[in-house]
């Protein structure tokens, strides 16, 4: 979320680059750590049950693939990536697709007051 901010809502001459490269670095640690997590315990992928690990796991990959791409690269989170794309395909998905646009789609937008 912090990049989706920094990127989005701040002008370009006020984003902090020491910033997005400090939360950029703690994002990538995360996903290595649960990509590892879920090497050593599988989230739970059977039929349509989901707990709530899962659910979260899930809507954050989307998110972040969706929102900063190629912050995280794919490639390197086989698992969370396949993990992801079968949860969306489940009934429990269904009633909230994922409609995240990002800034290009969604136009410009006002700025908030300074």
């Amino acid at each position: 979320m912090q990049i989706v901010y920094e990127r989005n809502l701040r002008s370009a001459e006020k984003q902090h680059a020491p910033w997005i490269e400090r939360v950029t670095s703690q994002l990538l640690a995360a996903y290595d750590g649960l990509e590892a997590a879920c090497s050593r315990r599988p989230l739970a992928a059977s039929g349509d049950a989901i707990n709530q690990a899962g659910v979260s796991a899930a809507v954050a990959w989307r998110f972040t693939q969706r929102m900063i791409p190629g912050v995280v690269d794919a490639a390197n989170d086989p698992l969370l990536r396949a993990f992801s794309a079968q949860a969306e395909r489940w009934p429990a998905f269904a009633p909230a697709p994922a409609r995240i646009r990002t800034q290009a789609e969604r136009g410009p937008q006002p700025r908030p007051m300074p």
